[in-house]
């Protein structure tokens, strides 16, 4: 549930009926809690940056043209304020 200083005792006392309730439902709390962990850091593998470079890799497998690679990678070196954004929820960027 956290530890006392950081989660106080109303908090954990909340999140224990909680348990019980998803218990009583016949979800487990832990395996939940390691799926959401496991979504999230799929979400963050996927984000605009890791599309741009595969994509990159793609046209460099196919044998496009050295022209076609720079600017690719040039766009790329642009869209850096965005790269690391995961591509499931875009609309959290706020631009600078």
């Amino acid at each position: 549930m956290g530890a006392y200083p950081v989660v106080g005792l109303k908090d954990a006392r909340r999140k224990r009926d909680e348990a019980q309730r998803s218990v009583e439902e016949g979800v487990d709390p832990v395996l939940s809690r390691k799926r959401e962990k496991l979504t999230a850091a799929v979400k963050m593998a996927n984000s605009f940056g890791d599309v741009a470079n595969e994509y990159i890799m793609k046209i460099t497998k196919e044998g496009r043209a050295d022209a076609t690679l720079d600017k690719a990678r040039w766009l790329l070196k642009q869209l850096a304020p965005i790269a690391k954004l995961p591509i499931a929820d875009p609309w959290k960027f706020s631009p600078p």
